[in-house]
């Protein structure tokens, strides 16, 4: 439904991120631990209902986190391909919509089960750098 692309876009907009993570893994295949660059899509917010909403209709995982003097936290998260999802929220986008162009960017990586190309893992790095800036908080230098 169309209305929940856009309200999913709104928080994510505000509230919400694209990390990329960095992690050795040891593939079996390749008999070699190698280094992996995964995407994962976050919406924190305070409002347990909201989250559980997203949950509901985005699939993801729920964390929570107790603060203290402060409202507890939630936390939605995505670590499957949402390149779809992305897409769609994609002209509807002001704050966030570099980080989405990366994580387009990053899925036109994929090898389907080979080795990925000297191009295409200096792109990826070359994403990690970037993502890493656009979250930065405080002063842009």
């Amino acid at each position: 439904e169309k209305w929940k692309i856009i309200y999913f876009t709104g928080l994510f907009d505000g509230e919400g991120t694209i990390y990329f993570s960095k992690n050795k893994i040891f593939s079996k295949k390749w008999n070699k631990t190698y280094e992996r660059i995964n995407p994962i899509i976050i919406i924190s917010n305070t409002n347990k209902k909201l989250i559980y909403w997203l949950k509901k209709n985005f699939g993801g995982s729920i964390h929570y986190k107790k603060l203290n003097f402060r409202k507890d936290s939630y936390r939605w998260y995505s670590s499957g391909n949402n390149l779809k999802l992305i897409k769609k929220c994609l002209p509807y986008l002001i704050i966030k919509k570099e980080n989405a162009k990366l994580y387009i960017k990053y899925y036109q990586t994929l090898s389907q089960g080979k080795k990925l190309s000297k191009k295409n893992l200096k792109i990826r790095e070359y994403i990690l750098k970037k993502s890493h800036e656009l979250n930065r908080k405080g002063k842009k230098l």
